[in-house]
């Protein structure tokens, strides 16, 4: 089995802001990476971050074209507008030591996680959701997670996917081997392009991705804490872990 993997160094290739080549073709082949238009729906993300459960590996997905470069956009008017609070104080914490771009227009933050949160459960997208101690085994889990969220929404799966771990390099064939749904997507575990984002500014929708990951372990952490961001990714998962589930139903009882 092998893997087309490309690492990203060059924004001619991905740019920062989510723009890619203006040339795209949707053959079943792996795609090459001139050939891919980030911003036509073809182009996912993965992250793994830590957790009190284990390791939470979350995949997003986009729904229709344009929708990472709709919340580029809506950034870039959020910074645009608060030009005038430039000099004062950002953001400081969990949140901007994750994605400071996205919490560069703002100065509280509340105000930061409840707008992300608003504008997250705005973005047409779906999410997947993975939780094991094994970092190989999360992963499996999120690939089910996704392969059953395709199959659901009759999508065709992303043709690339964007990360900023190796280890979801290095654990992919691993995790594929154990997934059970995977193989309903027939070889698209092989013929999807993986990328390792290596430049230092990381595209947004690669922060709110991180975001809701880390949303997802401080909603394991402190299930009671006021937690927008989880909030808002809740509509956006189709299959939730049993570990996700039993905290959801907690919070309906206590409700």
């Amino acid at each position: 089995m092998t893997i087309s993997t490309v690492e990203i160094t060059s924004r001619k290739k991905v740019s920062a802001d989510i723009i890619g080549s203006k040339s795209s073709s949707r053959g079943g082949a792996s795609p090459a990476t001139d050939q891919l238009v980030v911003d036509a729906g073809e182009v996912g993300f993965v992250v793994q971050r830590p957790a009190p459960g284990g390791i939470v590996t979350l995949f997003a997905s986009p729904y229709v074209v344009g929708t990472w470069s709709s919340l580029s956009r809506c950034w870039k008017d959020l910074n645009g507008d608060r030009q005038f609070m430039i000099a004062q104080p950002r953001v400081k914490g969990w949140m901007s030591d994750i994605a400071s771009a996205l919490c560069q227009p703002f100065q509280d933050a509340c105000n930061a996680e409840s707008t992300i949160g608003a504008a997250l459960i705005r973005l047409p997208m779906g999410v997947a959701i993975g939780i094991s101690t094994d970092p190989s085994e999360s992963l499996s889990q999120g690939l089910d997670a996704y392969a059953e969220a395709v199959l659901g929404e009759r999508r065709q799966p992303v043709r690339a996917l964007i990360t900023n771990h190796g280890d979801v390099l290095s654990e992919w064939q691993k995790a594929a081997k154990q997934s059970w749904r995977l193989g309903t997507l027939g070889t698209w575990q092989n013929d999807v392009l993986l990328k390792v984002w290596s430049e230092g500014k990381s595209p947004l929708a690669l922060e709110l991705c991180s975001l809701m990951a880390e949303a997802i372990a401080r909603k394991q952490e402190i299930p009671s804490r006021w937690n927008p961001i989880f909030d808002a990714l809740e509509s956006k998962v189709r299959a939730m872990p049993p570990s996700l589930k039993v905290l959801q139903a907690r919070k309906k009882r206590s409700s």
